[in-house]
């Protein structure tokens, strides 16, 4: 990473630039460590997240789609803060160390069952089934509704204890 952003420093690329030539290999080392870090840094890094996707919610729901479900290199650099990015760094290098240094988590929470009760509770709390978000790649759907519903989603994840909302985040993402 460090290569490739002094490379792109010196190409005087733009922070864009500069993020779309290290975010394959942050993602790649991202994806490679999920299954080993604790659990309290896989949640802390999905907060970030979440943030990023309740910001482009608001500002821009297309690329929120494109972002957050289509998983395109696009980033919202100016839509967010100095602070928020600082705090998704701080969370992706406190996952990567967790892995680093943690056997890979055993899980004792069924998925399935807490991913239910969470499509529940948000149906009863926002009178919203998820439909598109659960649907998000659906042709024709509609991409600020997947957005908004995938906020809903995740803010009734984290109010979960930490090692639920952990084994519903790893489970969603072997189902991907």
């Amino acid at each position: 990473v460090l290569r490739e952003f002094k490379e792109g420093l010196k190409n005087k690329q733009s922070e864009n630039e500069l993020t779309a030539r290290t975010q394959p290999i942050i993602q790649a080392a991202t994806l490679k460590y999920i299954p080993l870090a604790s659990n309290g840094a896989l949640v802390s890094y999905y907060r970030t997240q979440t943030r990023y996707v309740e910001i482009m919610s608001k500002a821009r729901p297309d690329d929120c789609y494109d972002v957050a479900v289509a998983r395109t290199k696009k980033r919202p650099n100016d839509l967010i803060a100095d602070g928020d990015k600082k705090q998704e760094l701080d969370a992706l290098a406190e996952l990567i160390r967790s892995g680093v240094i943690s056997q890979p988590q055993r899980q004792t929470v069924d998925p399935g069952a807490v991913l239910k009760a969470i499509l529940a509770r948000v149906k009863v709390k926002y009178g919203n089934n998820l439909e598109n978000f659960v649907n998000a790649l659906a042709a024709g759907i509609d991409k600020s509704k997947v957005c908004e519903e995938a906020v809903m989603f995740y803010s009734e994840l984290y109010l979960l204890p930490t090692e639920q909302a952990a084994a519903v985040i790893r489970y969603l993402l072997t189902e991907s």
